[in-house]
């Protein structure tokens, strides 16, 4: 650490790399005296300090999804330096060897942990210029930058795609990340303990793709109480193509509570990979199915069960 750049407070604090001990005992010791004198407001300027830009995404490739979209996907950097927000993704078309910066069209890929995102409008026999840069609370990184040309394509039966989904999730735009998770990096928020005097339910929330649960108890009521809470939430599926094959041009999305005959189906997702399924009830099992399409051709997925996540009791206790 260099002096210059550390609160006065700390500097008598610092142990440098030509500090010499008689034993490891004696090491542990001073390390505790060290954060022992450290007060929140160092620790604070500490994580202030060494959040920096993350490094670019070391891996980032393209596979045609039919006639005129391509599937970007990248990897995580290996130095975040920092909460991840997301990433920006910049597409110009090429003239020879040159980027025409005119035509450049930036896009941003919301979440820290997204790795593919679906780029369409694009013509064929032109050359593109597609960038991306991970984007943290400090800042962008540098670009990694590839080439890509739309080739000809027929439509045919696409390969049997296959999907994730989240329940109760909600998108958020840039400003929205970075309001949030970086004035997490920034203060240290009291974890004020939940009211229960206006609950009146135990409220479980458990979801088979995440690990943990989520339990907010409920007060002890003495007589039965009416309650509002709805167990309608957004879920997403995002669509998971077979690049091996034929991944189709697009897909949609059907769905149906478990034990009723008609499904309910989204609008064709043309410029995404992934949709939104609105007023989701998390308190049934749902089946869900992804549909592929290319051209007049469609391909099902294999049908996914979501598990009833949200489930709501009231306790009756006799009055003392």
């Amino acid at each position: 650490m260099n002096n210059t750049d550390t609160d006065p407070g700390l500097l008598d604090t610092v142990i440098t790399c030509g500090t010499r001990f008689e034993s490891v005992e004696a090491v542990k010791a001073k390390a505790t005296e060290v954060l022992n004198q450290l007060t929140e407001a160092d620790f604070q300027h500490c994580f202030q300090q060494w959040e920096s830009q993350p490094n670019m995404p070391y891996l980032f490739g393209h596979h045609q999804l039919g006639a005129s979209s391509v599937l970007l996907q990248w990897t995580k950097p290996t130095q975040p330096n920092g909460i991840l927000l997301g990433y920006n993704v910049y597409c110009s078309e090429m003239v020879g060897t040159v980027v025409n910066e005119k035509t450049t069209v930036k896009y941003f890929v919301a979440g820290g942990d997204t790795f593919q995102a679906k780029l369409t409008g694009l013509n064929e026999g032109t050359k593109y210029s597609i960038q991306i840069g991970a984007v943290n609370c400090a800042g962008e990184s540098d670009h990694h930058t590839i080439e890509v040309e739309i080739e000809p394509h027929t439509p045919q039966a696409p390969s049997m795609p296959t999907f994730k989904y989240k329940i109760g999730y909600n998108l958020t735009d840039r400003e929205e990340l970075t309001k949030e998770k970086c004035s997490e990096t920034n203060e240290y928020r009291d974890i004020a303990k939940p009211k229960t005097e206006d609950l009146v339910d135990d409220f479980y929330i458990l979801n088979e793709q995440e690990k943990g649960a989520i339990v907010t108890p409920s007060p002890s009521p003495n007589q039965w109480v009416s309650t509002n809470v709805s167990c309608l939430v957004n879920t997403l599926v995002r669509w998971i193509p077979d690049l091996d094959n034929n991944p189709g041009d697009h897909f949609y999305v059907k769905y149906r509570p478990r034990g009723q005959e008609e499904y309910l189906k989204t609008a064709p997702q043309l410029e995404e990979d992934y949709a939104i399924l609105v007023n989701f009830n998390a308190c049934v099992n749902y089946e869900i199915i992804l549909v592929a399409v290319d051209g007049e051709f469609e391909t099902e997925s294999e049908p996914q069960e979501t598990p009833a996540i949200m489930f709501m009791f009231r306790r009756h206790l006799e009055s003392a």
